[in-house]
């Protein structure tokens, strides 16, 4: 979640330096992060159901901000 706070001060960043690659590293970083978040902690294999709908919670910031990429591209 830290990593999804920084995605605003990234834009400004890559806007103010003219340099697209900030905003993609930063992308990049980010999907390590998820990806590595979801092996360890799987949504649907679990024997919780509210963890499940917890852990689901969660990811909508991800797929939010990831959509919302769409927008500016």
């Amino acid at each position: 979640m830290k990593s999804l706070a920084l995605y605003p001060e990234t834009v400004v960043t890559a806007a103010r330096e003219l340099n697209p690659s900030v905003l993609t590293t930063y992308l990049f970083d980010l999907c390590k992060a998820y990806s590595r978040y979801y092996q360890d902690h799987p949504v649907l294999r679990n024997e919780s159901q509210d963890l499940v709908v917890t852990r689901i919670a969660g990811y909508f910031p991800f797929f939010r901000l990831s959509y919302g990429l769409y927008d500016i591209m």
